[in-house]
């Protein structure tokens, strides 16, 4: 065999084996270990909006400023009401603000969603029930932590993020430990009971 149809056999063993599955190249990790959100096919978009744009105008209080000359609608400002501290900001770059996952998306992948096509993942990331505007270095302090380890310091808001984390693991078939699931369903007792023992 030439050295030429001999170069060519091996590229064409690696191609198979990379379509076929057996061979793939390491997923990249974030500083927490996380699969980077890309795995989960970004935000989604439609007639020039995506995702982001559409829920920070659900949550915005007063008039927004966009950015309207590129392909994408952008928002560059506005205010909001972080659900998880009870804060205003008022008048504030968007960028200051991030969209929160009530299931971060890494907690999802190590509790099922690794298995999930590319289009479930997509899904996922994207509903916008479970999305909310917080303030941006809060989003990243909550990182991927479930209500048993992250509670919302506005109890207002405490009862239904937790209410909310469990009907996003029930929608999406994410898989508890027997611990996990009895630990975040303590967390949701006790911040409901506080809600309804403050009379909100």
């Amino acid at each position: 065999m030439s050295n030429y149809a001999r170069t060519r056999a091996i590229f064409a063993s690696a191609f198979l084996a990379l379509t076929s599955g057996a061979l793939s190249f390491p997923r990249q990790l974030d500083n927490e270990g996380c699969v980077q959100r890309t795995e989960f096919g970004g935000w989604l978009q439609q007639d020039r909006k995506n995702t982001r744009v559409r829920v920070l105008e659900r949550y915005a209080i007063g008039k927004l400023v966009y950015e309207t000359g590129g392909p994408s609608i952008e928002v560059l400002a506005g205010s909001w009401l972080d659900p998880y501290t009870g804060l205003k900001f008022q008048d504030v770059d968007a960028s200051t603000i991030e969209i929160d996952h009530i299931v971060p998306a890494c907690f999802a992948w190590s509790h099922g969603a690794e298995a999930w096509s590319s289009a479930e993942r997509r899904t996922f990331f994207n509903d916008t029930r479970f999305l909310r505007p917080v303030e941006a270095n809060l989003n990243r302090s909550k990182g991927k932590k479930a209500p048993n380890q992250f509670m919302p310091i506005n109890r207002d808001f405490a009862c239904t993020y937790a209410s909310l984390f469990l009907e996003a693991v029930q929608k999406y078939h994410l898989v508890l430990s027997t611990e996990e699931d009895s630990s975040i369903r303590h967390a949701q007792v006790f911040a409901c009971k506080a809600v309804a023992s403050a009379g909100l």
